[in-house]
């Protein structure tokens, strides 16, 4: 019986290996040229090596790593031109993709958007993903996923590759290229969709289920509610400890 090669019994290491390394690649700013260029030299190597046998190898992995690293600049859409310019206030109407859990000792609202229109010299920001920090005027309710907001804010831009234990460093890891900061709401809403503030009622609800009866006892309450609605970003340490010592994998 024929032995066969370690490349016909996992063929999908010849597209997985060099697309890692290529996505790698241009995290690390490596490559001295643009994505578009990456794109179109990776697509030459593919072609080559789909016509020429003798260097099939060579051209599929070159192709596939020039691919995966223009995928990773065109997929992080950043505007380089504003790794320059200082902090400046705008006025946008940005759509919440996600609001973070608000702190009992912090007024201010966060979460992450997209910005939807802007001001006629500022459209190469339409379609730019970022994270808000606004703080609402008295009465006012916080924002639900998928509300529009017309907010004026501070923009700034984020690093390209921050360290990756921070903050900025998981922003980064969600393809958020800027940061609103001191935001308020200064036009027109538009109400979250139906679909969305159910949800928000609904957790309402559950809250205040799991927490009848029991609000004595504040910090055990967060750990039930972590076991089974999931929210675990609103523990602290301590309270963490208690939720892995429970068992629950979430």
């Amino acid at each position: 019986m024929t032995s066969r090669s370690l490349g016909h019994r996992a063929p999908l290491l010849w597209v997985l290996l060099p697309l890692m390394a290529g996505l790698i690649a241009a995290k690390l700013q490596w490559l001295p040229f643009s994505p578009v260029v990456s794109a179109l030299t990776g697509v030459a190597c593919i072609a080559a090596a789909l016509h020429w046998k003798r260097a099939w190898t060579f051209g599929l992995i070159a192709g596939v790593f020039l691919s995966g690293a223009a995928y990773y600049d065109l997929s992080r859409d950043r505007l380089t031109d504003w790794d320059t310019l200082p902090p400046r206030e705008i006025h946008v109407t940005l759509n919440v993709d996600r609001v973070f859990p608000a702190q009992a000792d912090m007024r201010s609202i966060s979460g992450l958007g997209q910005i939807t229109a802007t001001d006629t010299h500022l459209t190469e920001l339409v379609g730019q993903r970022v994270y808000f920090s606004l703080t609402p005027k008295p009465g006012e309710t916080p924002p639900l996923r998928s509300a529009q907001l017309e907010l004026t804010g501070v923009l700034q831009s984020l690093p390209r590759d921050p360290t990756m234990d921070t903050f900025e460093g998981y922003l980064a890891n969600q393809g958020i290229n800027f940061k609103l900061n001191r935001a308020r709401i200064t036009g027109g809403t538009t109400r979250a969709s139906a679909y969305h503030r159910f949800c928000d009622t609904a957790l309402r609800r559950f809250n205040a289920i799991l927490g009848h009866g029991i609000g004595a006892h504040d910090k055990e309450s967060d750990v039930l509610r972590a076991m089974l609605l999931g929210q675990q970003q609103e523990l602290s340490d301590e309270q963490k400890g208690e939720f892995r010592e429970s068992g629950t994998m979430h």
